[in-house]
């Protein structure tokens, strides 16, 4: 370990300027990751016992459902936030990047309420034997596309920390503050009420993201009337989007591919037992993030080299971070617990 820390502290040591705020915003994104999958995987298993496997399995299958769906709203907006926001930033167009913060918001939330809305409706009505949990898993939807769009609108800002402590602490925190609380006072906790109030949780945090988004608006951006390019920023997104609702139906599915083939039961104890799979993406995840945009701003204004060089910086690190790595040398979160 203390060869490890040795290493860490001499890249650290040969990162300087923009290499060392990567380094730095990395470290501090990495933590707030670790801790967060921490909690989350406590609170997978808190869930359980205090639920029972029924009612965990009806909650997790619910939820899966929400968080299916939340990928829709935003439609890959939250994709080309971390691309245009810096863009426009360097090249101070402030009126397309009031109007991009403002279109996609609006639009994220105009969706997603109709969205979940609608699909809540429709089950409802179709379905033999609704379940609650279902219903309820559809108020995840318009919460969490805000969570989501909140979150890429605070990372284009260079609010990388924020943004990762609020969606990996602060929103699984207050969902098992409110849930544990709840099943001290009632003795258990039903999966409906489990969902509504983590969507609940999720609309807070998704509210304090705004908050945060309106507050840390240049102040040249806050003064320029908005700017829509809405055809361009559609194109751009949809491609994105398409990758995006692919890999969440592969990472989300599953549990809902096991709650209906097996049972809602089983589907509970699969949610525990894959929890533990998100520890291979930490440091990845935690970087990724930083550098996005940093790079994103490159290409818009003509400073290749400064991208490549980010993309440099967060891949040295991030190998030369990995417990059990090699020589030092040359060389190149599910938010909802």
């Amino acid at each position: 370990m203390s060869t490890y820390r040795q290493r860490v502290r001499g890249l650290l040591g040969q990162m300087t300027g923009a290499d060392g705020k990567i380094a730095l915003a990395g470290l501090g994104t990495l933590a707030a990751s670790v801790v967060g999958t921490g909690i989350r995987f406590l609170i997978q298993v808190a869930l359980a016992n205090w639920m029972g496997a029924a009612e965990f399995g009806r909650f997790v299958t619910g939820r899966g459902w929400g968080e299916l769906l939340s990928k829709v709203p935003n439609r890959g907006y939250e994709l080309t936030a971390v691309r245009y926001l810096p863009m426009y930033e360097e090249q101070r167009d402030w009126g397309r990047y009031n109007g991009f913060v403002r279109l996609s918001q609006l639009e994220t939330l105009s969706l997603g309420v109709a969205l979940g809305a609608m699909v809540a409706a429709g089950y409802t009505a179709l379905a033999d034997e609704p379940d609650a949990a279902i219903v309820a898993g559809m108020l995840i939807v318009p919460a969490l596309s805000g969570v989501y769009m909140g979150r890429a609108l605070l990372q284009g800002a260079h609010h990388v920390v924020t943004a990762t402590t609020l969606i990996d602490v602060v929103l699984p925190l207050g969902m098992a503050t409110l849930i544990g609380g709840t099943f001290v006072l009632a003795g258990d906790v039903k999966a409906e009420v489990a969902l509504l109030i983590l969507a609940g949780v999720m609309a807070a945090v998704a509210f304090t993201e705004t908050v945060l988004v309106r507050r840390n608006l240049p102040r040249e951006a806050r003064r320029a009337a908005p700017v829509s390019e809405r055809r361009l920023w559609v194109s751009t997104a949809r491609t994105l989007f398409i990758a995006q609702l692919a890999i969440a139906v592969l990472t989300i599915a599953d549990v809902l591919i096991v709650s209906a083939a097996v049972g809602r039961v089983e589907a509970g104890l699969y949610a525990v037992a894959t929890r533990i799979a998100v520890l291979g993406r930490l440091v990845n995840s935690g970087l990724e993030s930083v550098v996005a945009g940093r790079r994103a701003r490159a290409p818009g204004v003509g400073e290749m080299p400064a991208g490549l060089r980010a993309g440099d910086a967060s891949v040295r690190l991030g190998r030369r971070a990995a417990i059990g790595g090699g020589r030092v040398g040359g060389g190149r979160g599910d938010p909802s617990g």
